[in-house]
């Protein structure tokens, strides 16, 4: 756990009432503002020349990343894993979202077919699109290192399973600059590690449990491994104890900053029978810290989920999510289209145009730049006003796209029909729904007034 400015203000000159207290040599007027400087990140410990050894190792011990980050694939189709700094993501936030990575037997007489089916899988949510991130080619035929060859130049991720060192070293030859992730969960470290060295790519430290995980994991250090993935092959069977796991792991790398579990974790999820089972299993991986999750095969409704969850756990709580503020034609917007105003907040946005997008004539929607706020929040901060509603509008060129003036506001923000009157004389305001979810019954009687004049 990183050393506060207290902390090392007490093992400093002036904290230990040493004859070079508040020296100034350090450049600040006493050893408790160069402590919180230096607690900070702000200064080097070099700049304090009475430093003791202990409290220079304790200071570069923390430099040192909680979890180390890796990247693997082609240089155009690269991923990153690991990299997190913290347990929970409302301390700070959380970097690089878990990779999920599909099975993919080298025996499979659909291997083709199922690879063009990954390869093409994406969908689209609040604003960012989402896709398969990464293979496990599974070596179970003589076909294994022509299945290698030709995902080499593909330009996805792959992690190469074997239970064959000989045939991993053999693959590791054609990958090109597709570098993967090897997983040799049958063979001792002294050999894992050695292709480690030998081709300068990431590998899987498997154990059964959370104390041969801890004895491997430092076994592998001692023998001069540097990148590595921890695996836990049997925990899922026992989902409580997983979690117990998982998160003693994540605890003792983020907060103790334990060198034996500041690896990346991959979990494999085993074919169950049960494609909801398996749906669960991976939640829990994702939400208790896989940094890569293997699922058993392509299903795209447990897939969908898995984004979902990993959107939520992955986006910064510091910056809100938000759209470009603009006009948006939804669908094929005709002269007499609904014309709706609301914040730029990407949820709200998505909500809304979730449902008039399925209109027969569309619909314009005008986006007011509102700093990512929702509607009642952007309106009490005073960034949802008269005056921003109806300078999004003049700049939007709308007039020249419409035979109506109405302009739909969030039943919300009713308070602001007079002031947007004010702003815009010669539109009507109309008062929708508070919920984008009635929208649609709020239509079936919303007519469009045609300008008679």
């Amino acid at each position: 756990m990183a050393l506060t400015g207290l902390q090392i203000f007490k093992m400093l000159p002036g904290g230990k009432k040493e004859k070079e207290a508040n020296c100034k040599k350090c450049g600040f007027p006493t050893c408790m503002a160069f402590a919180m400087k230096l607690a900070k990140g702000e200064i080097s410990v070099d700049e304090c020349p009475y430093m003791s050894y202990s409290l220079k190792n304790l200071l570069d011990e923390q430099k040192r990343p909680a979890q180390y980050e890796y990247a693997y694939g082609t240089p155009k189709g690269q991923v990153k894993i690991g990299g997190e700094t913290v347990l929970f993501r409302h301390e700070k936030t959380f970097h690089n979202p878990t990779i999920i990575a599909v099975n993919l037997k080298s025996s499979d007489e659909y291997f083709r077919q199922k690879f063009k089916k990954i390869r093409n899988y994406n969908i689209e949510r609040v604003g960012e699109t989402f896709g398969i991130n990464s293979i496990n080619l599974i070596d179970d035929d003589e076909s294994f290192i022509e299945k290698v060859k030709f995902l080499a130049d593909k330009n996805i991720p792959v992690i190469l399973s074997s239970s064959s060192s000989k045939r991993i070293s053999d693959a590791l030859k054609v990958t090109g600059l597709n570098k993967p992730i090897i997983n040799l969960a049958s063979k001792n470290l002294s050999t894992i590690v050695k292709i480690q060295q030998k081709f300068d790519v990431i590998v899987t430290i498997n154990a059964k449990s959370f104390e041969e995980l801890k004895k491997k994991s430092k076994e592998f250090k001692a023998l001069g491994g540097k990148k590595a993935v921890l695996m836990l092959t049997t925990s899922l069977s026992k989902p409580f104890e997983f979690v117990k796991d998982m998160t003693k792991i994540r605890q003792l790398a983020m907060r103790d900053k334990d060198e034996n579990f500041a690896y990346p974790i991959m979990t494999q999820i085993n074919f169950s029978f049960d494609k909801y089972y398996d749906a669960l299993l991976a939640s829990i991986s994702l939400c208790k810290y896989s940094n890569i999750i293997v699922l058993p095969e392509m299903d795209e409704a447990i897939i969908t989920a898995l984004f979902t969850l990993s959107q939520g756990l992955y986006t910064d709580p510091q910056k809100p999510l938000q759209v470009e503020a603009k006009l948006y034609e939804v669908g094929e917007p005709d002269e007499y289209s609904p014309v709706f105003v609301t914040t730029n907040f990407a949820l709200t946005y998505f909500a809304v145009v979730t449902e008039i997008e399925s209109l027969d004539k569309g619909a314009y929607l005008v986006i007011t730049d509102s700093d990512g706020m929702s509607v009642l929040t952007a309106w009490s901060a005073s960034k949802l006003t008269g005056e921003i509603i109806a300078k999004a509008i003049k700049n939007s060129d709308l007039e020249s796209k419409i035979k109506h003036r109405d302009l739909i506001i969030p039943g919300f923000i009713d308070v602001l029909k007079d002031e947007i009157n004010l702003e815009l004389p010669d539109w009507n305001v109309v008062i929708g729904p508070n919920e984008a979810a009635d929208l649609l019954k709020f239509l079936k009687t919303y007519k469009a007034t045609e300008i008679t004049s």
